[in-house]
């Protein structure tokens, strides 16, 4: 098979899913360790799993360039712009009752639902993150008595020293 073979190029697509699949995946599970760490105000477990996440985060680009290489190759093997094509856009043009289509439409599939619950995750622990900077706010505000300061913005903490 010649590299602009469509069927390689699908092959590949599908290794590249497989990857950012079990990426998610442990996004996913570090993204729980961080909410579970978050609730229980366990400031250790916050940054570890924060540092995690950032890390996982960083590993992204480097899948995101090779997904960018492999779209471009597909682009110019069935004469599209690469912006414009999408996993099921690739297995219909290979025909999605082919094993090739079904499989990549099998892991649109799975990779939409994991990143979906990344994505609730990640609003969640938004969620949390604002409660208790908010909650934190109000505590600073009753112990220092200014109103409307934003103690990790204003210096309300340096004040509060004197």
């Amino acid at each position: 098979m010649s590299p602009k073979d469509p069927r390689s190029l699908a092959i590949r697509l599908s290794a590249w899913l497989q990857e950012e699949i079990a990426a998610q995946h442990r996004l996913d599970a570090m993204l729980a360790d961080q909410e579970r760490a978050i609730r229980a105000a366990d400031t250790d477990a916050i940054l570890a799993s924060g540092a995690q996440v950032e890390a996982e985060l960083r590993a992204g680009s480097a899948r995101e360039r090779r997904r960018k290489q492999l779209m471009a190759e597909l682009g110019r093997t069935f004469g599209a712009d690469a912006k414009a094509l999408t996993v099921r856009s690739i297995a219909v043009r290979l025909g999605a009752e082919t094993r090739e289509g079904e499989m990549l439409l099998a892991q649109r599939a799975e990779l939409r639902a994991v990143a979906a619950r990344v994505t609730r995750r990640g609003r969640r622990i938004a969620g949390l993150a604002r409660y208790h900077a908010e909650l934190f706010g109000e505590l600073m505000n009753t112990l220092l008595g200014v109103e409307g300061a934003r103690p990790l913005e204003d210096g309300a903490l340096i004040d509060a020293k004197v």
